[in-house]
């Protein structure tokens, strides 16, 4: 038995076990929770729970559910959000904030909401003050993104798109302070802060149920995480509510837009976080009850580019709040994704469940508008993404179990044109996105070099493909630290670091 040295064996197993504590507990917690303002009244019980016989009006069951989510039941009755006692339809008052929202944290007290505003008007300071200077019909690439940041640095210091090879050659890993819980429920967007690449890092994402969770990576540690007289701010996440459901954009501004956090949702609104004026401040609110699905805006912040859940497709005047023009119909069904080609910002693309990624020309999007070009999938298309360099290459993610980048046809003259769209000429990447009832889909991104594309995988791991040839680079995981399946991913603008967000809201931040 001594010669097995089954003493030391089961002290190191022991020493394991007791560092693998299961999912990080940074970030939002029930510790940390703002107290309530108002009593929130009696605890719901069934009828079964309450020892009461069965209600009569429900024996028949449901008829069908409405898009307000009130209910028919078979007996002609409504029931759900919006019906009184006795059946009779009222207005339940909004779904979703109203007019500007505070920068009041759902997670922290007033004292670490001050001084996490005070934070992101410091951080923000410079690019905000740098997109008055932007001109109308500026266009921004990856590099020249870099570019303007460089110039903010200190000695000018050069800087550069983050690059698959370069991530590649950090050997990326993920440790105890690079995991937090951001949002409530799963991460349906995430982007981090680009603008000062010597400073903090800062992720956002937005989640199913409206909320939007900031993290500063590098902001504080984990020590007094637990301590009963916490603000709330010891994770450095905070965490708000400035839209009422299902968040379908979320990323930090550049150019005009710079150093403010974009959101839109299914209810309707599109916000930007004013650190400045500490407020989330509404941009555009739908009148005609419509279900934002995807969003982009123009590199001079002047365009916002909407599409909704019925295929339809809008452009608002972010300076007026008012559309340019009506709705035109691009799809039958829910458009996923809608995205500017950087740069020239001629072309749009739409990904779509009617098995279809298609492209537009800016300047022809009126009634009875045709695609320039129309990509035929065999599946549903979760997402469309042109590369960040300008080159016109695009990135699609489907059901089919494959990603796509294809490519623009030659352009004698340059500049934009349609895209090549034979399916055998598209460089193809064969990879299961079948990720079931419980995981959002993926969303494969590109690398802002355009040279690689990050994407999760069922054996929750980061994947990164080379673009050109659509081989598997470099995968990255950690079962410990990382215990769930990641689907929202972003890559950060000139740094080598790759978030990674899952279904339970916790954010997994890969760096060196």
């Amino acid at each position: 038995m001594a010669a097995l040295n089954i003493g030391t064996l089961a002290a190191e197993v022991a020493t394991k076990s007791a560092s693998a504590g299961g999912p990080s507990q940074r970030g939002i917690g029930s510790k940390r929770q703002r107290a309530p303002k108002e009593d929130p009244g009696p605890v719901r019980r069934s009828l079964r729970g309450q020892k009461a016989e069965p209600d009569a009006t429900y024996a028949g069951g449901v008829d069908y559910e409405r898009r307000d989510g009130t209910v028919i039941l078979t007996n002609g009755t409504f029931t759900g959000a919006g019906v009184s006692s006795e059946g009779a339809l009222f207005d339940p008052g909004p779904s979703r904030p109203t007019g500007d929202v505070p920068l009041e944290s759902v997670n922290a007290n007033e004292r670490a909401d001050e001084a996490f505003i005070a934070f992101l008007r410091d951080a923000m300071a410079t690019p905000m003050k740098d997109a008055e200077k932007v001109a109308e019909g500026t266009r921004l690439t990856a590099s020249a993104f870099a570019e303007s940041v460089s110039k903010t640095r200190p000695r000018n210091v050069a800087l550069a798109p983050t690059s698959a090879s370069g991530i590649v050659k950090s050997d990326l890993k993920l440790a105890d302070e690079g995991v937090a819980k951001v949002t409530p429920r799963g991460v349906t967007h995430l982007d981090m802060a680009p603008y000062d690449a010597s400073g903090p890092v800062v992720v956002a994402a937005g989640d199913k149920d409206g909320n939007v969770g900031i993290w500063r990576v590098d902001g504080a540690s984990s020590s007094s995480a637990g301590d009963d007289d916490a603000d709330g701010s010891e994770d450095g996440v905070m965490y708000y509510r400035p839209h009422g459901s299902y968040i379908c954009h979320l990323k930090w501004g550049r150019g005009g837009l710079g150093g403010k956090l974009l959101t839109c949702a299914y209810d309707g609104a599109v916000r930007a976080l004013d650190a400045e004026k500490g407020v989330f401040t509404e941009l555009f609110v739908s009148e005609e009850d419509d279900e934002f699905s995807a969003c982009d805006f123009s590199a001079d912040g002047r365009a916002m580019h909407l599409s909704d859940n019925r295929g339809n497709y809008y452009v608002v005047d972010a300076r007026t709040g008012k559309m340019t023009s009506p709705a035109v119909m691009l799809h039958e069904k829910k458009i996923n994704t809608v995205h500017l080609e950087p740069g020239a910002e001629r072309l749009f693309a739409t990904s779509c469940g009617d098995q279809t990624v298609q492209v537009w020309d800016v300047r022809k999007t009126g009634k009875g508008c045709k695609p320039v070009s129309r990509l035929q999938h065999t599946k549903s298309c979760q997402a469309a993404y042109f590369a960040p360099d300008g080159s016109g290459n695009l990135l699609t993610t489907c059901y089919d179990d494959l990603l796509r980048i294809w490519r623009p046809k030659a352009s004698p003259g340059g500049g934009s044109t349609a895209m090549n769209d034979d399916p055998k000429s598209a460089t193809k990447i064969r990879h299961n996105n079948q990720t079931g009832r419980w995981v959002l889909p993926f969303r494969a991104v590109w690398t802002p070099g355009s040279d690689g594309v990050v994407v999760g995988s069922m054996k929750r791991e980061v994947e990164l493909f080379d673009a050109q040839q659509g081989s598997l680079t470099k995968k990255f995981s950690d079962p410990e630290r990382m215990t769930a399946i990641a689907s929202r991913f972003a890559v950060h603008p000139t740094l080598n670091i790759i978030a990674a967000g899952t279904a339970s809201g916790r954010i997994h931040v890969f760096r060196r």
